[in-house]
């Protein structure tokens, strides 16, 4: 598909899409479809800020919406590009050789000085530091690092090791031996006590509300599939070799009655898969026994508050919140709760099904909702789907209704504001248009 090439001078409200001819890419207007970049790199990512890395000749840099080089095409690692500015972490034979911070005009905010560092870990070792601690902040005493790229919570807030460091560059440091657990679950972040393997909860006003008391496993480890937080105001606890859970106010809420395990157990929904007596079940959070102790190590998972999906047997059926059997096990090869996919457009409502090497979607009713017609599914992203049909793939919505015809050799990545891409072809959008032509 040939479209003219053109280039106004107000580039900056244009939405631009990478556009390949043959192997050359450059931009093309997603309104107009007017090529607007000139196919000249050997690679081209999507706009962000309102600037994208390109690649030519194995080396990369950064473009404005003109096409003006913001950074040159001369770097053997593609910068970062945040809304603070553009991260260079430049490595070489393993070795950091560059970790500059620009602005998004390639303007140098925090310029290259200690080798072999990147700049977080340049970030962390000197904000302590009075005299270089000045580098990380401008004259109005704001954060230049980019919050996205040091990995700061919706809290402001970020904890490595036993530094807990704000976005205003206050920081926080434990006692010796101690150090945060992962991020803040429902206000509250694990604390751990290395020395002692004991941890506990502090609050965002770095009060220690649970005290270093809770046990890990008897390895000496924390749980490996647990993320050490609070769900629906509960968190697993460890007593003599038995689970039961506290709550924010350090109150036994639970008993200890449940098996311990190297994984752990947390709530959703309402809700605890558990093992007692080598048999898993379901509880809720007052601990009432929703499905009795009588299956394997995953033969239950939930699907919905009322629906648990039970595969016992190489065979899969649905229970409702009563524990009865709404979906029977020989109504389909496999039933699997329909996961998040890069945490966006989950919906849980939704389980995909297979029967006979055919895969659809039902909802927690039992009706379908996607007719079993696909090869393969992928997961949900922005509520649509790709998946697979007569040997080719395509996207569907969570209706069923083609959104992209099934005509392509290879899965589409969803992006953002209806935007699909095969790396290898380029780029399709809601419309069906191809930002590319091979002639």
């Amino acid at each position: 598909m040939n479209i003219s090439e053109n280039t106004p001078a107000d580039t900056q409200k244009k939405r631009l899409i990478p556009y390949r001819k043959k192997d050359k890419w450059g931009y093309a207007d997603y309104d107009t479809k007017e090529i607007i970049i000139p196919c000249i790199y050997d690679s081209a990512s999507l706009f962000q800020y309102g600037r994208a890395v390109v690649m030519l000749q194995n080396k990369f840099g950064v473009i404005d919406m003109s096409g003006q080089e913001i950074l040159p095409i001369i770097y053997g690692n593609p910068p970062k590009i945040y809304e603070e500015g553009i991260i260079l972490d430049e490595i070489e034979n393993n070795q950091f050789i560059d970790n500059t911070l620009f602005d998004l005009n390639g303007k140098i905010l925090i310029p290259f000085a200690y080798p072999n560092q990147n700049l977080r870990h340049f970030f962390l070792k000197h904000i302590s530091d009075q005299e270089k601690r000045q580098l990380f902040f401008d004259n109005n005493g704001k954060m230049m690092v980019p919050r996205n790229y040091l990995g700061m919570d919706d809290n402001g807030i970020y904890t490595h090791g036993a530094k807990w460091i704000t976005e205003k560059g206050e920081v926080f440091t434990l006692p010796h031996g101690w150090s945060f657990g992962e991020t803040f679950q429902e206000g509250l972040i694990s604390v751990i006590d290395i020395r002692n393997l004991r941890y506990g909860f502090m609050n965002l006003s770095k009060e220690l509300v649970i005290p270093l008391e809770l046990e890990f496993t008897d390895s000496g480890q924390f749980y490996w599939g647990w993320d050490e937080g609070f769900h629906d105001g509960l968190v697993m606890a460890r007593k003599a070799g038995k689970i039961g859970f506290i709550n924010k106010q350090n109150e036994l809420v639970i008993p200890y009655l449940y098996d311990d395990n190297e994984w752990g157990y947390d709530f959703k929904n309402g809700f605890c898969v558990i093992a007692k007596d080598n048999k898993f079940g379901v509880i809720d959070t007052e601990g009432k026994v929703i499905i009795p102790f009588v299956y394997e190590y995953g033969g239950i998972c939930q699907w919905t508050k009322k629906r648990w999906i039970i595969h016992e047997n190489s065979k899969y059926s649905v229970l409702n919140e009563a524990a009865q059997v709404v979906i029977p096990d020989d109504t389909y090869d496999s039933i699997a709760p329909f996961v998040p996919h890069n945490h966006s457009g989950y919906s849980p409502e939704l389980a995909r099904v297979s029967k006979d090497g055919l895969y659809g979607f039902i909802n927690e009713e039992g009706k379908e909702i996607i007719p079993l017609i696909y090869a393969e599914t992928s997961g949900m992203v922005y509520d649509l789907i790709p998946a697979k049909k007569d040997e080719y793939y395509g996207i569907i919505d969570k209706n069923g209704n083609t959104i992209i015809p099934f005509k392509y050799p290879k899965y589409l990545h969803i992006k953002k504001d209806g935007l699909f891409v095969d790396y290898t072809l380029g780029y399709v959008d809601i419309t069906g248009f191809e930002y590319w032509e091979e002639n």
